[in-house]
C-alpha cells in the first residue's frame, strides 16, 4: 500500500498531510527542533477503515531519521503508515521504521482509545526554553512547575486547566520513558519530557500546534522571571 496513492484516494488524508506539512514549517521556522528532528503520530483510523473498509487502527508516524525542516517540504517521505489489528504492527511500506519516539506515541494513543479521550495527534519539538526549564533543580516537582509556567502566563490555566506533565529524563526510544510518559499523561495534553523537550496532544494538529506554542511562551516567560529575581538577590 502506497502512501501517496492513499493521499490521492482520500481528500481528508490529502489535507492532513497538507496541515502537517505547514506545522513542520512552524516547528522548523521556531528552531523548536533539536537538529530538526519531527517526532509526532496521527490516528487516522476514521479516514482509512472508511476508505479500505477494514476496523483496525491506522496511524501515520515520522519515520526514524525523519526532520521537520524536510517535512515541510515533503511530508509524505519522512511519514510511515502503520496497521495495529489484535495488537500486530504492520509497516507501509514494509520495512521502514517509525521513530524510536513511537513505543511512548503508541502507549498515549492506546491510552486515549482505552479512556474515551478524542485526542488522536500526539507532537513533539525541542525549544530551547523548555530543555532549560526541565534542567532547574525543582523540575521533579510537577506543581512547582506549573505554579511558576502559570504565574508567568495567566491564561495558560485556561487553555490547559490539567496542568502540564512533567516527565523525568529516561533514555530516549526506551521502553521506561514510555511507562513514565503513560504514568505522567493524566488528564494533560501537554507533556515535558526532562531534556528532551514538549510533546503536546490534541483532537487535531492545530489543537496540539496551539498548545505546543502556549506552553512555550509560558516557559520563556517563567525563565525571564527568575532570571530578573536572580539579579535582585
Amino acid at each position: 500500500m502506497d502512501l501517496k496513492e492513499i493521499v490521492s484516494l482520500s481528500p481528508e488524508i490529502k489535507e492532513l498531510i497538507n496541515k502537517i506539512r505547514n506545522i513542520s514549517y512552524e516547528i522548523n521556522r521556531h528552531n523548536w527542533a533539536e537538529a530538526n528532528a519531527g517526532n509526532l503520530s496521527l490516528n487516522i483510523s476514521q479516514e482509512m477503515n472508511a476508505l479500505k473498509e477494514t476496523n483496525a487502527e491506522w496511524y501515520l508516524v515520522t519515520l526514524t531519521g525523519s526532520r521537520y525542516r524536510e517535512m515541510a517540504q515533503n511530508p509524505i517521505s519522512s511519514l510511515t503508515l502503520i496497521e495495529v489489528l489484535a495488537n500486530q504492527e504492520k509497516y507501509y511500506p514494509a520495512d521502514s521504521k517509525p521513530t524510536s519516539e513511537w513505543s511512548s506515541h503508541r502507549m498515549l494513543q492506546q491510552y486515549f482509545l482505552k479512556v474515551g479521550r478524542k485526542d488522536r495527534v500526539i507532537i513533539h519539538s525541542h525549544p530551547s526554553n523548555i530543555i532549560l526549564l526541565s534542567q532547574l533543580p525543582f523540575f521533579s516537582d510537577k506543581n512547582q512547575i506549573n505554579k511558576i509556567l502559570m504565574e508567568a502566563l495567566t491564561e495558560l490555566s485556561i487553555y490547559l486547566p490539567a496542568g502540564i506533565g512533567t516527565v523525568l529524563y529516561a533514555t530516549p526510544g526506551s521502553e521506561e520513558l514510555a511507562l513514565n510518559t503513560l504514568e505522567a499523561i493524566g488528564d494533560s495534553k501537554a507533556l515535558i519530557w526532562q531534556y528532551h523537550g514538549l510533546l503536546c496532544t490534541g483532537e487535531n494538529l492545530d489543537e496540539a500546534f496551539d498548545y505546543m506554542e502556549i506552553v512555550e511562551k509560558a516557559a520563556e516567560l517563567a525563565l525571564r522571571k527568575l532570571f530578573l529575581a536572580k539579579l535582585k538577590l
